[in-house]
């Protein structure tokens, strides 16, 4: 009688099918850490872009609203202003690089306020100290 052989392939079969079971829920679950430490990864990649890009943008900012002082400076010394007077955009524009006005590259609106004032951005942390 084979019986006991047949008995003997069926429980290699269910011991071979166990083990390829668990291999694959190892494999399962090693594939699902690496993509979750591939998203963290990412995530924290995006966090640190963001931040340089904000910083990017306030140095620029800031660098822009010390042209638009010192154009100030100059219109007001060229036109005999006091410190009430304010001057233009239209007017600085001749002041400023390229002879153009500067703008925010955070989308922020500069005012440019009276010859006593600071030019101001409307983003909230972009100021000159």
């Amino acid at each position: 009688d084979l019986g006991w052989l047949e008995a003997a392939l069926a429980r290699d079969t269910e011991a071979q099918l166990r083990v390829q079971a668990e291999a694959l829920v190892v494999a399962e679950t090693k594939a699902r850490l690496e993509a979750e430490d591939q998203r963290e990864r990412l995530n924290a990649a995006l966090r640190d872009f963001t931040t340089l890009r904000a910083d990017a943008f306030r140095h620029a900012c800031v660098a822009n609203l010390l042209q638009l002082d010192g154009a100030k400076a100059m219109w007001a010394l060229n036109h005999r202003k006091g410190d009430t007077d304010t001057p233009t955009a239209a007017e600085l524009k001749e002041y400023l690089s390229r002879r153009k006005m500067v703008v925010c590259p955070a989308g922020g609106t500069y005012t440019i306020g009276s010859m006593k004032d600071a030019p101001t951005c409307s983003v909230q942390d972009h100021k000159l100290e």
